[in-house]
């Protein structure tokens, strides 16, 4: 079908909005197929065979029966997470019942100001999918009828509930799918480009762009310095496969479906335009290549510089941490020095390791390139 107005109304906003900068950049019509199911696990979009084939899923999946004990820990958890959802309900409810108008959606397209939470879900056993299904229940659906088709490449947008396969996380999974794409269509190691999850949670260099309009409101770096940033750094390392590539979402809105779609579709498009038709256009922002310890410094080199290192929305550089030997960390003064940035704290006098933005919400993170693109969380302790 021709993009019309009226077939884009039934077709995916995040796809259209990443096809028109790619047709108009490359001066040649673009193709888009789209199969996709909002709020889904990556686990429904690969084939028990791709799975079974996988090596690194296997030693996963056998790592884990060795200490499983027949799923008490996993009860254990879910247990716990129960009395946190009821607690939650309850109120919930109170608060609907105050004001019933809360929980209607305000507008077309709009969400209800109140949702109810998530009912718990006990994690499956290893290598098993909950409820008796089957990995591979939506690529059957959504991506095998496409096989037929050549394709330039892949945006991958899903993954938002992770796995849902037992004890294989998102990287290792991901490198199976990203495998056996490849290997159904037959076309060799095609690009695969990968929105970043979880979606947002950092500032934007500009917060007037309209690709980044959405982003987190810029913020002091909060007291403590023991955030978790495991599963944004486990989802970021997916890029370490050949031919993957990230786009990077912090600055781009918070939800698992963001309403900015234009934003992300931009965002993905500069990505392909910069990594796949290689077009002079830098697609990252600051990423982290090595440090080197100096005194009471530590020196952070960085690729994907641009036209510069920079601090968004303030003078003052944010969202490193450093520790010493001990472990304990503590936030860090930073300054630009060229393609490194240089940090240090007056309670670490020798330094060992440096993470930054190493939180689920980062609005304090604000280390870009002058090109507008974030950089990620990284650290450099294995702790």
């Amino acid at each position: 079908m021709e993009a019309t107005p009226e077939n884009n109304k039934k077709f995916s906003a995040l796809l259209f909005s990443f096809g028109v900068p790619l047709q108009q950049q490359l001066d040649e019509p673009v193709g888009l197929l789209v199969g996709a199911v909002g709020g889904t696990p990556s686990g429904a979009w690969l084939t028990e065979e791709m799975f079974d084939a996988d090596a690194p899923c296997k030693a996963e999946v056998a790592k884990a029966l060795t200490t499983y004990n027949n799923g008490e820990a996993d009860k254990a958890a879910y247990d716990k997470a129960m009395i946190v959802y009821e607690k939650a309900l309850a109120t919930y409810n109170a608060a609907a019942k105050a004001d019933p108008a809360s929980t209607r959606p305000a507008g077309p397209g709009l969400r209800a100001k109140l949702a109810p939470p998530r009912h718990p879900v006990m994690d499956p056993k290893p290598g098993e999918m909950p409820n008796g299904l089957k990995p591979g229940y939506l690529y059957n659906a959504n991506i095998k009828p496409y096989l037929p088709y050549a394709i330039r490449g892949v945006l991958w947008d899903q993954g938002e509930s992770g796995t849902a396969i037992g004890y294989v996380d998102q990287y290792t999974l991901m490198g199976a799918l990203i495998k056996g794409w490849r290997n159904a269509w037959g076309q060799g190691d095609f690009p695969f480009l990968y929105i970043q999850k979880p979606s947002g949670g950092g500032p934007a260099l500009n917060p007037a762009d309209p690709v980044t309009i959405a982003a987190n409101k810029f913020a002091p770096t909060p007291a403590v310095t023991n955030g978790d940033a495991s599963y944004r750094a486990l989802h970021i390392k997916i890029r370490e496969y050949p031919g993957t590539f990230l786009v990077t979402s912090t600055d781009l809105g918070t939800d698992t479906h963001p309403w900015n779609k234009s934003g992300y579709g931009a965002r993905a498009a500069r990505v392909a335009l910069g990594a796949v038709y290689s077009k002079n256009i830098e697609y990252y922002g600051p990423v982290y290549d090595s440090f080197k310890v100096e005194g009471d410094k530590i020196h952070i080199k960085f690729t994907h510089v641009g036209q510069g290192l920079v601090s968004a929305q303030s003078e003052k550089l944010q969202g490193f941490i450093v520790a010493g030997e001990d472990k304990k960390f503590y936030w860090a003064d930073a300054h630009v020095d060229g393609d490194s940035v240089v940090v240090h704290s007056d309670k670490v006098a020798k330094p060992v390791a440096v993470r930054y933005a190493w939180a689920p919400a980062i609005p304090w993170a604000n280390l870009f390139n002058k090109d507008g693109l974030p950089a990620q969380t990284f650290r450099t302790d294995s702790w």
